[in-house]
């Protein structure tokens, strides 16, 4: 698919979930508090100047903004609907805050930092050039800044995933891509380390979310955009498929008055120093 309509696809499903994506986004939530937690272990300034990567309805917005009152915090969405909810979550820190409707991997960036903190929460799946893309973050670091992301890890939504490809196999069909691919941790810390920055630390989180029914939790991953895989199968056969996923979902994987979803997320701190010999040694 041409990149540019693929650009446009994305806009409108986020605009258009910009309604109903907080009350879908509960992983999201749970994460954000979790790495903006790091930061306090690991005893650093506190930054002037930030960059929320994909900042969505405002939720990690709001949080930085209550955890670095000092701070100017510049917020970046790609949908326009999602910034216009960050303004107004964010209520009183509205001045310290600055939004911008763009993509990331191609806004321009160089009259809004240098930061000292970017961080960037469920937002790296969607980069087409991850590296190229890291590499313009780094740029627009000051130096001892960091880089802070959590990024889907391998088992999330495994669940469903082997169901998608069990049905699959059963009725003799190709395999197909139903959820975001998703790279390792060494994947992820070799390309954040080739774009220039220093490993300070990372670790994994997995959390098990309840949901309804079967239906609701794949309408849950669809708003986020978790479900945003590709599949040539023809749209009958989807809805047969996914009849059938969803069937067998809530008889394996049953808890309570619903069902249940493994999520995980890999998250990362990264440093900009002026060292290059420190950049060498994670090479």
């Amino acid at each position: 698919m041409d990149r540019e309509k693929e650009k446009q696809q994305r806009v409108n499903r986020f605009n258009r979930a910009s309604l109903i994506y907080d009350d879908y986004a509960e992983s999201y939530r749970k994460v954000a508090c979790r790495l903006l937690m790091q930061l306090d272990r690991h005893g650093w300034p506190p930054p002037r100047r930030i960059l929320d990567v994909g900042c969505g309805t405002g939720h990690m917005t709001q949080l930085i903004l209550e955890a670095f009152p000092e701070a100017e915090v510049v917020a970046l969405d790609i949908a326009d609907r999602m910034v216009r909810a960050t303004c107004e979550k964010v209520g009183d820190d509205r001045s310290r805050l600055k939004v911008v409707v763009g993509d990331v991997e191609d806004v321009d960036l160089s009259g809004l930092g240098p930061f000292g903190l970017i961080v960037c929460n469920a937002v790296c799946h969607w980069f087409r050039e991850p590296l190229k893309t890291f590499g313009r973050l780094a740029d627009n670091l000051e130096t001892g800044g960091r880089l802070l992301a959590s990024i889907y890890g391998p088992d999330n939504c495994a669940e469903l995933g082997a169901l998608f490809g069990q049905v699959e196999e059963e009725w003799n069909l190709p395999r197909e891509q139903h959820l975001f691919p998703t790279r390792s941790s060494k994947e992820w810390e070799e390309l954040l380390t080739a774009a220039g920055l220093v490993k300070i630390d990372s670790w994994e989180s997995w959390m098990r979310l309840e949901y309804a029914n079967g239906l609701s939790f794949l309408k849950a991953i669809k708003a986020v955009g978790e479900a945003a895989g590709r599949t040539s199968h023809p749209l009958w056969l989807q809805r047969r498929i996914l009849l059938e996923v969803i069937r067998r979902y809530e008889r394996a994987h049953r808890c309570g008055n619903g069902v249940y979803a493994t999520m995980h997320f890999l998250q990362f701190l990264f440093e900009k120093t002026d060292d290059p010999s420190e950049v060498m040694l994670f090479k």
